[in-house]
């Protein structure tokens, strides 16, 4: 009695043999199924060259505006043991400097001190010492062609060693 109701076609196995509309159907959805997804790689490919060069581009383009000099290196010392040497790099807002600080007495409070050529004084950084050296990653808003030297100074204000550009 159930089977009565399932209509005839659903007993087949597959196709019938001779069903071209079938196979013609079949064979169309494949086809641009194929080509969907050939399109998206192109597609993806093009998007990668593209992000490829302009990565590279702007590399070029930032590379070629950092200056003609590079990085700046000062460096001092003192008779009595402290010295220090910087290593400054100019950028959009100032300056960015790497100082390593050697020989100072422990337990000394001390700020990194940017001098300019005008006079001025700017404080980039400051620590508390220890035995060892220690390098500060500082910055400063001030021009790169402005800096005359950079000091480290005490809590009095007094200098405990100054560096000055090398050639």
């Amino acid at each position: 009695m159930l089977t009565e109701e399932i209509p005839p076609e659903a007993f087949l196995e597959g196709p019938p043999p001779d069903d071209l509309l079938l196979q013609r159907t079949l064979g169309t959805v494949r086809a641009e199924r194929s080509r969907a997804v050939r399109r998206r790689g192109r597609l993806a490919a093009a998007t990668t060259a593209t992000l490829i060069a302009a990565t590279l581009a702007g590399g070029v383009f930032l590379g070629q505006d950092l200056g003609s000099s590079g990085p700046r290196l000062f460096a001092g010392g003192t008779a009595s043991g402290p010295r220090m040497s910087v290593q400054m790099t100019s950028t959009d807002g100032g300056v960015h400097l790497v100082a390593t600080v050697s020989g100072i007495a422990d337990g000394e409070k001390c700020w990194l001190v940017v001098h300019t050529k005008d006079g001025r004084a700017i404080t980039a950084g400051s620590w508390l010492s220890h035995d060892q050296s220690v390098t500060l990653p500082v910055s400063a808003m001030v021009s790169g062609d402005d800096v005359s030297g950079v000091s480290v100074v005490s809590a009095d204000k007094h200098p405990l060693v100054t560096a000055h550009a090398t050639a």
